[in-house]
């Protein structure tokens, strides 16, 4: 993508089902790859997790901010705060 406005990054346990439904929005793909988690398991071992990138162009990320803003504004968790 030459014209991206911004990248979105999903990295954690629902990257998979949040970049399917980032390719369906149309959003660009531009990297997938692994990176290492900041702690390691148990066992000492290095764990390590899938990690796509987006990137969207400027009516894209506006509809991203918008859902974004659904999404807190809608949050069931939210009257736990207050």
């Amino acid at each position: 993508m030459d014209n991206a406005y911004h990248l979105i990054e999903y990295d954690d346990q629902t990257a998979l089902e949040d970049a399917n439904q980032a390719l369906k929005k149309g959003w660009s793909l531009i990297h997938v790859g692994t990176k290492s988690e900041d702690t390691p398991s148990d066992s000492g071992q290095e764990i390590y997790i899938n990690s796509f990138i987006f990137g969207l162009d400027k009516e894209q990320y506006k509809q991203f901010l918008e859902e974004e803003k659904y999404k807190q504004e809608n949050d069931p968790f939210n009257d736990l705060l207050d």
